[in-house]
């Protein structure tokens, strides 16, 4: 992969007040984002989220294409 581009997001949502159900749906959602890209955007190899320490709200996103990210 000499070509290879990365990505990495910051995404800071909103102040969550009730944090067992919405952390929840978020990381869901972000769980079928992250299945949905790996099997369908061509190149993607590789896709992984970590939340923050310090932050409940900040989650950082990194990705991996093999030659070009989609537009």
């Amino acid at each position: 992969m000499t070509n290879a581009k990365e990505l990495l997001m910051k995404n800071d949502t909103k102040p969550i007040s009730d944090p067992a159900d919405k952390v929840v749906e978020f990381i869901e959602a972000l769980k079928n984002h992250m299945k949905w890209t790996l099997g369908n955007e061509p190149g993607c190899r590789k896709f992984d989220v970590v939340s923050d320490a310090k932050d409940r709200n900040k989650f950082h996103l990194y990705e991996l294409y093999e030659d070009e990210m989609p537009s």
